[in-house]
């Protein structure tokens, strides 16, 4: 594993990844793509805190669409029509369902 990380230095990935390329597991994603749609923010009660509101958006690019997962103050930070750069996230599934999760700073 020592070599493998030698040689992700000397040749870093893509900068920025197509959303057909994404495979639950990965992480430090990047990625530029449209937002085509945002459900409705809910209240939630998680596990970590007593409550946060949390809401997906549905974005895409030229290769395929993928779910990205806004927590609080992430929800209002999207619209649809907007291009937006993700950066630093992580690919996961819940009920099925392929997204992108940003982490606690974007």
């Amino acid at each position: 594993s020592r070599v493998r990380k030698e040689i992700a230095k000397k040749n870093p990935g893509p900068s920025h990844l197509k959303v057909e390329d994404l495979r639950v597991g990965m992480k430090k994603v990047n990625l530029i793509a449209e937002v085509l749609e945002t459900a409705e923010p809910s209240k939630v009660h998680t596990q970590f805190r007593d409550n946060a509101i949390v809401s997906n958006a549905t974005i895409s690019d030229e290769t395929g669409k993928v779910l990205l997962c806004l927590w609080d103050q992430q929800v209002n930070s999207v619209a649809v029509g907007d291009c937006v750069e993700i950066r630093n996230a992580h690919v996961a599934t819940f009920k099925g369902e392929k997204q992108l999760r940003l982490g606690k700073i974007c």
